[in-house]
């Protein structure tokens, strides 16, 4: 039998954890072990109502507990936080486990149980799709439909010399992670996991790629989210160890545009997370755009 816990360390709005926890809970998905990262921000008791989700304080007790200061990095939290996770998910007598953001959404292409159950892989590594805006404003992060797709380097060069360079960010497709995450199977072979991927395990663990499971990352859609996730890093609260060049060129231009005020905030905006519609047919032509259009019922709460 199948069964997988999904790890996250979040924060963020109420209305957008809850569809985050119904849609996976709908999906297939066992257990969910969320960490707040922040458990002052948010009303923690609404979650007491499922008996699947289990949430933990990430408070200074809860460091001193498991023997740690809180680390100053959200990675480093992250990393410490899906390894409690795993030792939480043997206790449920979960033989799987994914970990993934609060801004990302599993899209297993038919039954997840059953693509899981016919894998001979200790991991499945999920196809990334990034969500893209076509306007400033949405009620939630989930409501866009369309996903940019397969950001590889001759697809890139196409892109280029079809006119599309528009679309590109110092010659970068994405513009959050490249690298996708993945369901691993709860085993000795793996002694460590970190954000994407495991750190410490068997030199016999073995990882495949699977297209029929997509990772759906909602990076910055909408302009409140692109501000509230740049705003994090510049305050420190969301800090990372380093950030890519790409990364920290967008930090860098968010940070001199926020000095300039809203009109400039908008505007770049506009040319980080939005596509020219002149770019959006020649896109779709070389398969690196798509719309993935999720059941709506997928995000209420199951009876």
């Amino acid at each position: 039998m199948q069964k997988i816990a999904l790890i996250s360390t979040v924060r963020g709005p109420l209305n957008e954890l809850k569809m985050f926890v119904n849609y996976h809970l709908n999906i297939g998905i066992d257990e969910i072990i969320l960490f707040f990262d922040y458990p002052e921000e948010i009303n923690l008791d609404y979650f007491t109502q499922y008996s699947q989700v289990t949430t933990i304080r990430c408070t200074p007790e809860y460091w001193a507990a498991i023997g740690n200061k809180r680390p100053e990095l959200t990675p480093s939290r992250q990393i410490i936080n899906v390894n409690k996770g795993i030792q939480i998910a043997r206790e449920k007598n979960c033989n799987w486990i994914t970990h993934i953001d609060r801004d990302e959404l599993i899209n297993p292409l038919s039954d997840l149980k059953k693509i899981l159950a016919k894998c001979k892989a200790d991991a499945l590594k999920y196809k990334i799709m990034e969500a893209f805006s076509d306007r400033e404003q949405y009620d939630t992060i989930f409501d866009t439909t369309y996903f940019k797709k397969n950001p590889n380097r001759r697809r890139i060069q196409v892109m280029k010399f079809l006119g599309c360079s528009s679309s590109l960010y110092n010659n970068e497709y994405f513009r959050s992670h490249k690298a996708s995450k993945m369901a691993i199977k709860i085993n000795d072979k793996l002694q460590k996991f970190g954000i994407h991927d495991p750190l410490e395990f068997d030199k016999s663990l073995v990882i495949k790629r699977t297209s029929q499971i997509r990772l759906l990352h909602y990076d910055c859609v909408g302009i409140n989210e692109w501000k509230e996730k740049w705003n994090y890093r510049l305050d420190g609260t969301g800090s990372t160890r380093s950030l890519r060049t790409n990364r920290q060129e967008q930090l860098n231009a968010y940070a001199d545009a926020k000095e300039k005020g809203e009109e400039e905030l908008s505007k770049l905006f506009k040319k980080l997370h939005t596509i020219p519609k002149q770019d959006k047919v020649i896109l779709y032509l070389l398969g690196m755009l798509g719309k993935v259009n999720l059941d709506r019922r997928l995000f209420d709460k199951a009876n």
